[in-house]
């Protein structure tokens, strides 16, 4: 996703955040409403991950604006309509639970292949995991009785968006990361041994993640400023020593490095280009930070200057 694209479309941090559900004056791109029906919005098309929570708070955005100047309009807003707000491509409770069930059983086996769990700790981490999906779906329960209570007021209804958001952000986020539940009990359930493998695992995993993070960042900027061989060298080595990924991995790391590829010393940053380059890399980057609250919702920002070199808890303490 170009950084154009990102100022300009549906992935800006007002928008994705709810703050006010209303999109930004430099949102020019974005979707057309379509007319409520007498059971909320039509579906929006099939699409994955931001985009279909980004479409359905642009058509809401754009339909709260509209109501204002016609205030006639009075939609009914029903479950069905908050169910599909929510859980987005799943459409409904049980698709999510049936989505949820299947990436709980992929990540136990990701956790056997790398460490050979008894039975008894797969066990263990099905409950955990488990945990992680009820306190999800007590948290939708308890915005969709405050959605049940205010669906007929059109201002209070604006506020919504505030709690359905988060909800949305937990579910593209993932369940299982290392801060759940599950993620949690692994220090308590694997022993010495398996938790080395598994650490090993992880650190691999977090190196590739940064790698194909900053490709990706050098790539956006080559969109406007090709690169010789030597700069492109250069600059991925910059990045690999100045920046850093979140403890929690996720879908939108390339905006964490590009963020901090703005705040690298510019003694470091600026002889890589040549005046003209360094003009478009300024451009390319302006902006960019406003997407950081929106990261740390999400659980995608360093903790602190270090926590990332921090990723694990350390080994599990022994067991009697």
């Amino acid at each position: 996703m170009s950084i154009e694209t990102f100022r300009s479309s549906r992935c800006f941090p007002e928008i994705v955040a709810g703050r006010e559900c209303q999109p930004p004056a430099e949102a020019t791109r974005l979707p057309r409403p379509m007319p409520p029906t007498r059971h909320g919005f039509h579906t929006a098309p099939s699409t994955s991950g931001i985009g279909l929570r980004a479409i359905a708070l642009a058509w809401m955005a754009a339909f709260f604006t509209l109501a204002g100047a016609q205030a006639q309009v009075q939609p009914v807003w029903t479950d069905e309509a908050f169910d599909q707000w929510v859980f987005q491509q799943d459409r409904n409770v049980a698709g999510a639970r049936q989505r949820l069930d299947s990436q709980l059983a992929l990540r136990i086996e990701e956790l056997d292949r790398a460490c050979q769990l008894t039975d008894a700790q797969k066990e263990k981490l099905q409950l955990s995991g488990k945990g992680d999906m009820r306190r999800f779906f007590d948290r939708y329960d308890m915005v969709k009785k405050k959605f049940q209570r205010v669906k007929n007021d059109q201002q209070k209804m604006r506020e919504i968006w505030q709690d359905i958001s988060p909800l949305q952000i937990s579910l593209e986020a993932g369940l299982f990361h290392e801060d759940s539940l599950l993620g949690k009990s692994l220090v308590h359930t694997l022993t010495a041994e398996q938790f080395k493998r598994y650490d090993a695992v992880i650190r691999e995993r977090r190196a590739a993640r940064h790698r194909a993070a900053i490709e990706m960042t050098v790539a956006i900027l080559e969109q406007k400023i090709p690169l010789r061989d030597d700069q492109r060298r250069d600059l991925t080595g910059l990045l690999a020593k100045q920046t850093k990924l979140g403890r929690r991995l996720g879908q939108y790391e390339h905006f964490l490095i590009m963020i901090q590829l703005d705040r690298v010393p510019e003694e470091k940053l600026k002889p890589l280009f040549d005046p003209m380059q360094w003009k478009v890399v300024k451009q390319q980057v302006h902006g960019i930070e406003r997407m950081e609250p929106f990261l740390r919702q999400c659980g995608e920002w360093p903790d602190t200057d270090d926590e990332a070199d921090k990723a694990d808890p350390g080994p599990p303490t022994k067991r009697r």
